[in-house]
């Protein structure tokens, strides 16, 4: 039965501490390999932080325990263990190295020098091999390097601890060889002397011999790492000589001697107990006098390895994983930093490509502003020509109708001449009206108006195409360029429709003139009434109204049709001349408008690409922006985390109990 006094409390916290700080360190390395998997972060290995965990979750203290055959090595290791494991006789019985640890699963591995390996299957089989033989042994048998005992059932291995018992040291000179090897990687070394004796010469150079060793060849200050119990206490009957045997103990242990330094420079680091009678009340799970002793030898064995080798381990782990924290966490930084400007470039891009939209959009208002008063300003200076055209218009239909021509005779064929000559009077209107329209009204005030416009309409959308192309979008658009061709322009179309002929009737010629090209819209003439013309000069004649003024003679009759004729449809003329003015500033202001509907288009065309570009462009999409914003709060919710995680590394401290 193991000893429930034996708790190996001060192991137990500093593993529950050592759980702690590898909790943290898992949880880092979680969180880490998150972020490298998610490409959040590069240049970070985990490997460090990996070898620092294993050497923590690894961590064991291997316990040496030597000295001389017969010390009571052995039942010390089986008071530590709380159960006989190792073999113990009068006689010397540890023959071989072995290790007794701690696994899930109980197993005893036998290791040769050759390689060679061996399953041991029983306790006894165990207890043979660790051993000495006294030359029973065949020759021909391989030699043993080491046994090692794996069981889940000791409460120090379950700590951690490591207990190595190995052969005595003046048993043979290849097995001290192999103790003096052991003692290489060791955390403690418990030296075991029996009370028969205080301290023998060898004993004493052995120590000395284990000083140097344990202080890498210092021979100028004690051991840390040595113990030295003094065991079978209990076969010093009185304790006058135990006091006594303490005092020479302490002499030789604790004082300078000549120009040596003390052996030992702390006062816990000698015991002394009875092994056996300790392992008998572990067994019997009692408490007396020597398990009190030996329960305060434990205490310090603990203390040292708890406090002083285990605090060094954990210190050192803690230091090395604060060194890959502050690495980690710069690239964290870092890559929060750069999703940051990322993120705040869509954003400013967006941003900007709005505002140009919007600036766009403010040009057009300025041009169409700029179009509208060009316009204004047009309509009022074509009424005032159009008044000054038509203040001299029938002095000039007056002299144009002098050279009407017409071959039918004022007599007999009277009407015809009358409807020839008042269809030559409105050709006369239609082509006075042309003229003035082609060589003043267009070529020297609309034309350098719309070259004008035109022009300010081609810086509009130039500087629009620079903005866009200063954003990286090249505008794909053919240029824009109206040019208006107003001296070759077709700017007439006379459709003569010719009506019933007949005096008084509501006949008609149906003359129209249709303008077409750089006014961009039908203008239509009205035509002249014919037939009241007719009539009216037909009534004039038939009741000889010309013959008695002096028109008898056919001369003078032709000449008084011409006149009359004209009287007659200029007064027609005059009618009808309000809607044409009409007519043609409704077509001036239709040429603005297309001027204006056509800078709108483009314009507009860029305006939606520019749209487009910003919709569909895969960098700044919105869809875009909302990843990169999901990515950022990711990472910001791993970097808090990292931090509690960073803050709980750097407050963990291990305090170890006095």
């Amino acid at each position: 039965m193991a000893n429930d006094n034996l708790q190996y409390q001060e192991l137990t916290s500093f593993r529950n501490s050592r759980d702690q700080l590898l909790n943290v360190l898992r949880q880092i390395r979680t969180l880490i390999s998150e972020l490298v998997q998610c490409n959040s972060i590069s240049g970070v290995s985990l490997d460090e932080l990996l070898i620092i965990s294993q050497n923590l979750e690894n961590l064991k203290f291997y316990i040496s325990v030597t000295g001389e055959s017969n010390a009571g090595k052995s039942t010390l290791i089986n008071a530590l263990l709380g159960k006989s494991i190792q073999p113990t006789d009068i006689l010397p019985c540890s023959g071989t190295v072995s290790k007794i640890q701690y696994a899930e699963t109980e197993r005893i591995t036998c290791y040769y020098e050759n390689g060679e390996t061996e399953i041991l299957h029983s306790y006894s089989e165990y207890k043979s091999k660790t051993s000495i033989k006294f030359d029973k042994t065949p020759k021909t048998s391989p030699i043993i390097r080491e046994v090692i005992f794996e069981t889940p059932n000791l409460e120090i291995c379950r700590q951690g601890g490591v207990i190595i018992d190995s052969p005595g040291l003046n048993e043979h000179p290849e097995r001290t060889k192999i103790t003096q090897q052991i003692l290489e990687n060791v955390d403690a070394v418990i030296f075991v002397s029996g009370a028969s004796r205080v301290l023998s010469q060898l004993e004493l150079q052995t120590l000395a011999n284990l000083r140097k060793h344990l202080n890498i060849g210092d021979e100028s200050r004690p051991a840390r790492s040595l113990f030295v119990v003094f065991n079978a206490i209990d076969f010093l009957e009185t304790e006058e000589k135990r006091k006594r045997f303490r005092g020479r103990a302490q002499e030789l242990l604790m004082e300078s001697h000549g120009s040596a330094s003390p052996l030992l420079g702390d006062q816990n680091r000698i015991h002394y107990i009875s092994a056996e009678k300790s392992l008998e009340a572990a067994q019997k799970n009692i408490s007396n006098e020597y398990s009190d002793d030996f329960n305060v030898f434990v205490k310090a064995l603990e203390n040292f390895l708890a406090n002083e080798r285990g605090l060094i381990q954990l210190t050192s782990a803690q230091a090395r994983s604060q060194q890959f924290c502050e690495l980690a966490l710069e690239q964290i930084e870092s890559a929060n930093r750069d999703m940051q400007e990322r993120i705040f470039k869509i954003l400013q891009t967006r941003a900007s490509m709005l505002e140009e939209i919007g600036e766009i959009s403010g040009r057009v208002v300025v041009f169409n502003e700029y179009a509208n008063q060009q316009r204004d300003a047009f309509i009022q200076s074509y009424r005032q020509l159009f008044q000054e055209w038509k203040k001299d218009l029938r002095k000039r239909l007056k002299v144009a109708s002098t050279t009407w021509k017409d071959k039918h005779d004022p007599l007999w064929d009277r009407d015809e001449k009358i409807k020839s000559y008042a269809k030559q009077l409105e050709s006369s209107f239609t082509k006075d009206l042309k003229k003035w329209l082609e060589t003043t009204l267009i070529v020297k005030h609309l034309e350098p108006m719309l070259i004008n416009l035109n022009q300010e309409a081609e810086k509009t959308i130039q500087l629009i195409d620079e903005r866009l192309s200063e954003l990286g979008k090249q505008a794909q658009f053919s240029n824009f360029n109206i040019d208006f061709d107003f001296r070759n322009s077709d700017w007439s179309k006379i459709d003569y429709e010719m009506g019933a002929w007949g005096f008084g009737g509501g006949a008609t010629i149906s003359l129209g003139v249709i303008l077409i090209g750089a006014l961009g819209a039908a203008i239509l003439i009205p035509s002249i009434t014919i037939a009241p013309i007719v009539a009216a000069v037909a009534a004039l004649l038939g009741g000889g109204g010309l013959v008695s003024s002096g028109f008898g003679i056919l001369g003078q009759l032709d000449e008084g049709i011409r006149n009359e004729v004209f009287k007659e449809g200029f007064k027609s003329i005059e009618k009808k001349i309000p809607s044409v003015a009409k007519k043609l500033e409704d077509a001036l202001r239709e040429v603005f408008a297309k001027q204006m509907s056509s800078v709108n288009a483009n314009v507009q065309h860029r305006i939606l690409a520019l749209n487009s570009a910003l919709e569909n462009n895969q960098e700044i999409s919105p869809e875009a922006l909302e990843e990169w914003q999901a990515n950022l709060a990711w990472l910001e919710d791993r970097r808090a985390k990292f931090l509690k995680l960073q803050e709980k590394l750097n407050s963990f401290s291990y305090q170890a109990d006095s």
